[in-house]
């Protein structure tokens, strides 16, 4: 089964569309939120990792995430945030334009004092292209080999 190259949605009465990170900006993102989700993983080891079925559902990092991403220092958000804006893009009859043009400005009219959509543009990129992580037992599986590694590296119970 092919995996979507786009998800189109609406916000108000405007059509929005978020297209795949690149293979190099995905696994940076990817990397850096799980720089920020491990040691609350490991903070819940009984139920991240001390089970034979960690609880690694949508529902228990979404429960994490606004604590985890609000320790990041506003260089390092702002870098996220504009790597997740340059795949959102505006449906307009014309076609689709870009949130943010490759010089970092805005390419959309009215985004730079909407806060609340530039966030929700911003989880909506997040999500589309991380959830596979969630999806067919992937963050799963990913877990349980940290709680293997972690077993057989017997790291110091600071850690665990």
């Amino acid at each position: 089964m092919s995996r979507a190259e786009f998800k189109e949605f609406e916000v108000g009465e405007r059509k929005f569309q978020v297209k795949r990170f690149d293979a190099l900006t995905g696994s940076y993102i990817a990397f850096t939120l799980f720089e920020k989700i491990l040691p609350v993983i490991t903070g819940n080891k009984d139920k991240f990792l001390g089970s034979k079925t960690p609880d690694a559902s949508a529902d228990s990092f979404a429960e994490m995430l606004p604590s985890t991403l609000f320790k990041m220092s506003r260089e390092d958000f702002t870098a996220l945030q504009k790597d997740c804006l340059k795949v959102c893009y505006e449906v307009l009859p014309a076609g689709v334009m870009p949130v943010i043009g490759a010089n970092g400005r805005w390419g959309v009219s009215d985004l730079d004092t909407d806060t609340g959509l530039v966030l929700r543009l911003t989880i909506e990129a997040l999500l589309f292209n991380l959830l596979v992580f969630f999806n067919d037992g992937g963050l799963s599986s990913l877990v349980t080999s940290l709680n293997n590694s972690t077993s057989a590296t017997k790291l110091p119970n600071a850690l665990i």
